[in-house]
């Protein structure tokens, strides 16, 4: 859920650095991954960033800090191993960290450690979050075909720190419309009917698949999914 302006933002602080030491980068040479967690090694902008290093296409990796490099620290590690080798510099911005510079392992080391930590603490927070939801009988799960979801808003009218009204969390209900759905898919697949024809049946009737507004898919039909 990260805002694509926050990585707008750390380009704009890269950028700002760059300039302030004379360097150029070039347009192909600014890497992003949106969206994506730093614990995944195999995120496209890292990937290609890591080849473009083979191809020694730069002298320097800047980034905002570290942790937007990755939060594993033996990838970390090896990644500064490897760019070491070639020769490429790895700068975070915000760090202070200049892997040039003599003695730059130590606090580069110790950096790419806190940052494994902090996503090892927020993983803890989040699942405590969650559980603590589930004991006060709210959802902690995404929307489900047949079911309505209903918030429950602070009564007090506070809000949150963006401006909407405050949630205390959801509760879902089924929903009688779509539940009907789910038990004619049922009922239908008891009778011996395929996932073909029952898919056939709810596009000729007109009921519209899960998900059926969202954008990144291409139709309404139950074929569709």
């Amino acid at each position: 859920m990260q805002r694509p302006q926050t990585i707008e933002d750390q380009i704009r602080e890269c950028r700002k650095f760059i300039d302030s030491q004379g360097w150029v980068v070039r347009e192909e040479h600014i890497f992003t991954d949106y969206a994506v967690t730093g614990s995944d090694n195999y995120r496209v902008g890292y990937t290609n960033l890591k080849d473009a290093a083979q191809r020694q296409e730069f002298q320097f990796i800047i980034v905002d800090d570290l942790s937007r490099l990755g939060r594993d620290t033996a990838e970390s590690i090896k990644t500064f191993s490897e760019l070491t080798y070639l020769g490429i510099s790895i700068v975070g911005v915000s760090d202070g960290i200049d892997t040039s510079k003599p003695m730059a392992k130590i606090p580069y080391y110790f950096k790419s450690i806190m940052n494994e930590m902090f996503l090892d603490d927020l993983r803890e927070k989040v699942s405590r979050g969650m559980r603590g939801q589930v004991l006060r009988n709210f959802s902690v799960g995404g929307r489900v075909f047949g079911y309505k979801y209903i918030e429950i808003l602070d009564p007090s009218g506070q809000k949150g720190r963006h401006g909407h009204p405050k949630r205390f969390g959801v509760k879902i209900a089924v929903d009688e419309n779509e539940a009907e759905v789910i038990r004619s898919i049922f009922d239908l697949r008891i009778k011996g009917h395929g996932l073909k024809a029952i898919a056939i049946y709810l596009n000729d009737r007109g009921i519209e698949s899960p998900q059926s507004d969202n954008p990144k898919r291409s139709g309404k039909g139950f074929e569709d999914y």
